[in-house]
């Protein structure tokens, strides 16, 4: 049997890359050592953007390495999250690839065993600049702030596989007040007045699939890093600043719901984003 050659993804981005003023880098995983290697092609001074999803589990099982926002900010660039991406793109200067092929080790075809992926330049027909610009309208910068909670996230114990679909499933919290989470997760149910609070804190514990036994502090970085994984809550993220009624109509649209449901899901999300995020309405001790 004649074993036909194939070229890697990350030969393609070599023949591309050494002249590239501009390098745009979307993919769902990126690795520190993979971004290092694509980063040593191009020029120093060249505008690098860089766009990813970050997700629970993948942080804490290093799908994702959190420190290539390091990497990124160094060179002067931009590093963004997009909690519904799936394209994997790559334009270095005025070349465009895109295809299957995620910014790893396996995924650019430099490790053994390595993936079967396609990178590849689109058609004519692909706007880019259109892609890019609808793509950056969703996705959010990460600050110092956002970065440091995600290196906490990173250091977790691997318990046990939590609720991969999370985000896929656009999960949005449902009990008003957060307080009530922590009371049911820790046993404390019956200090929840109201019965609609219970059920919907047993709902929101049966979404985010917490291992048993977190003490405080991992509880709280544990649901933290829900939220940051949310594409629900990276919509409600991006509405603030809005007028109340052009927010609740765009999320109504998002969301495929009414305006009703989506002003008191967004209230409720920043309930929780004042507890776990801002930290300015912080949880009594328990």
């Amino acid at each position: 049997m004649t074993t036909i050659p194939t070229s890697r993804p990350w030969d393609a981005l070599q023949r591309v890359a050494a002249d590239s003023r501009r390098v745009f880098i979307a993919a769902p995983y990126i690795k520190r050592d993979a971004l290092r290697r694509l980063l040593a092609l191009a020029p120093p001074d060249a505008a690098l953007t860089c766009v990813t999803r970050w997700q629970r589990e993948d942080v804490v099982l290093g799908a994702s390495d959190v420190e290539c926002r390091s990497l990124v900010v160094a060179r002067g660039g931009r590093f963004l999250l997009h909690q519904r991406l799936h394209a994997k793109y790559y334009r270095l200067g005025d070349a465009v690839l895109i295809g299957s092929a995620n910014l790893t080790a396996a995924g650019m075809g430099y490790s053994a065993p390595a993936n079967t992926e396609i990178l590849c330049a689109p058609s004519l027909t692909f706007d880019f600049a259109d892609f890019e610009r609808a793509l950056l309208a969703d996705a959010r910068e990460v600050d110092d702030t956002e970065f440091m909670r995600w290196q906490a996230i990173e250091r977790l114990p691997v318990t046990r596989r939590g609720n991969t679909e999370l985000t896929a499933d656009e999960w949005r919290p449902l009990t008003r007040e957060p307080i009530n989470v922590w009371l049911v997760y820790a046993g404390r149910a019956a200090a929840v007045v109201s019965a609609d609070e219970r059920t919907r804190a047993w709902q929101d514990l049966d979404a985010l699939q917490l291992p048993p036994g977190l003490d405080r502090p991992d509880f709280d970085t544990i649901v933290s890093a829900a939220l940051l994984s949310s594409a629900a809550v990276a919509d409600v993220l991006r509405v603030n600043g809005l007028p109340d009624e052009v927010a609740w109509t765009e999320l109504a649209i998002r969301w495929k719901t009414t305006r009703s449901v989506a002003q008191r899901s967004r209230e409720t999300a920043w309930n929780w984003i004042a507890t776990f995020l801002d930290m300015s309405s912080p949880l009594p001790p328990s």
